[in-house]
């Protein structure tokens, strides 16, 4: 597993490289701050995640010319904290994948499990969400307990195994029947 640092001053870049840092995340309210995405694209940090949530088009398009060393995943953000799933719209994270060809992914800020999944299956690379271990702090009332992020990964697991692969040719038929304390796949 990596640690990967939110970088939210210009001044913690370095930090960011004495630590060893080789992924940083750069908050939707930093994306369009020159000084910053300058340092970062001057530092060895090979690769910047990046949240849109309140940059326009061309504020995303200017900060990937600046770091065009750098492998950038794009994650779409509703800065909006909890986020209603109608207000999601993640076909732009489609758009921006269309867009800059970058890997993207969702930082996400609603309440359920909806959005993730629904992410991972147009292509998400990454769903980073907010957890709480109690109802105190800035983001309990959009963050999840450990057990729901603990189903949250499962449904998205699940999700993509669900897409899986272009298969045309007729399926084997097959059940699954319990051998002692194992569940097998018998195929006829």
């Amino acid at each position: 597993m990596n640690f990967i640092l939110s970088i939210y001053h210009p001044d913690t870049v370095p930090l960011a490289v004495e630590w060893g840092c080789s992924i940083v995340k750069i908050a939707s309210f930093e994306l369009a701050w020159p000084e910053l995405i300058e340092t970062i694209a001057r530092s060895r940090i090979k690769h910047v995640i990046l949240s849109t949530g309140s940059a326009t088009l061309d504020e995303i398009r200017a900060t990937l010319n600046y770091l065009s060393d750098k492998q950038v995943t794009l994650l779409h953000c509703v800065s909006a904290y909890p986020t209603v799933p109608e207000d999601m719209n993640l076909a732009t994270m489609i758009n921006m994948k269309e867009q800059f060809n970058r890997p993207v992914g969702l930082s996400d800020h609603t309440t359920g499990l909806v959005a993730p999944a629904v992410a991972t299956a147009l292509g998400a690379m990454i769903i980073e969400k907010h957890i709480k271990l109690d109802d105190n702090g800035l983001d309990a009332s959009f963050a999840v307990m450990p057990d729901q992020f603990r189903a949250m990964v499962e449904v998205c697991k699940q999700t993509k195994a669900s897409i899986g692969e272009v298969k045309y040719d007729r399926p084997k038929t097959y059940h699954r029947r319990l051998v002692g304390n194992e569940m097998v796949r018998v195929v006829w």
